[in-house]
């Protein structure tokens, strides 16, 4: 199965899973590539990622709709 990661570059559209998308797209090109690595796993690390880097409530709930997209709903994580 392809990872979240991978699959949200993927994401085609306009909306704020798109801008999810792209704020993806550059933290995985400045942090994570340089250090080697792979993209993350699932919607849940991503999560955790976001909340680490105190991201705001509209990128939760971007996060929340493509989990259910990507076939894997986040449960648990109410603001």
């Amino acid at each position: 199965m392809q990872s979240f990661g991978e699959w949200l570059l993927a994401y085609i559209g306009d909306d704020p899973i798109g801008d999810l998308r792209d704020d993806y797209a550059r933290d995985y090109r400045v942090s994570l590539k340089p250090q080697g690595r792979d993209h993350i796993a699932s919607p849940e690390l991503m999560m955790w990622r976001i909340g680490l880097m105190q991201g705001c409530f509209e990128a939760k709930q971007a996060l929340k709709n493509a989990a259910v997209l990507y076939g894997q709903p986040l449960e648990g994580w109410d603001d």
